[in-house]
């Protein structure tokens, strides 16, 4: 599962799902979501949790889709954006495409890059320390979306220049031969009648 999963989403549920069939072991991987769809092409692992699209032909169950935000330490309008520093993350290649196809609909000019960090949790810090600005994907690092203040961070959620919303899908996703397995098969439909959709 990608950081966001395992920080935000699956504990609980994992939890739950253990107190109930105890004796089944669960081995988590966190990654970014282009090295969870390798590890399932090549059958290393039985179920993964992805942001975003992938070509595979893989089992899936859709479990969210989430709109864009820029987050700052102060008010900031989308227009602005070229200007200020901003603080990028690591990211898999499917988000990347996905944030540089949406600068490139608003703005001629790149970005300023001002810092990198290795993390969303690193990124929301920097920012909270007035370093400059991030974009996230996700909300699980910045709390609830819309227009305004949360955490102590000001967030604006990405639109495109026609007033489309920048969104990306969050995915279940598994190999459709391991669904045969009875372990496997549980913890899918468990995931599937449990698990929080948007």
């Amino acid at each position: 599962m990608t950081n966001g999963f395992a920080r935000s989403t699956l504990p609980p549920y994992l939890k739950d799902y253990k107190l109930r069939y105890p004796r089944v072991e669960i081995d988590v991987v966190v990654d970014i979501s282009i090295n969870i769809i390798e590890l399932l092409r090549k059958y290393a692992i039985h179920v993964g949790f992805i942001w975003g699209e992938t070509e595979c032909d893989f089992g899936r169950m859709l479990v969210s889709t989430e709109q864009a935000c820029v987050v700052n330490k102060v008010p900031i309008e989308l227009d602005e954006l070229p200007r200020p520093p901003q603080i990028v993350y690591l990211r898999d290649p499917f988000s990347k495409r996905l944030l540089d196809g949406w600068w490139r609909d608003r703005f001629v000019e790149p970005p300023l890059i001002g810092m990198h960090a290795n993390h969303g949790d690193t990124c929301r810090e920097m920012i909270l320390a007035g370093l400059g600005y991030g974009i996230f994907l996700s909300r699980a690092f910045v709390g609830a979306a819309g227009v305004g203040e949360a955490g102590g961070l000001f967030q604006l959620p990405l639109v495109f220049r026609d007033g489309s919303p920048l969104t990306r899908n969050s995915w279940m996703v598994w190999q459709k031969e391991f669904f045969e397995l009875p372990l496997v098969r549980n913890f899918i439909e468990y995931m599937k009648a449990n698990l929080p959709r948007a």
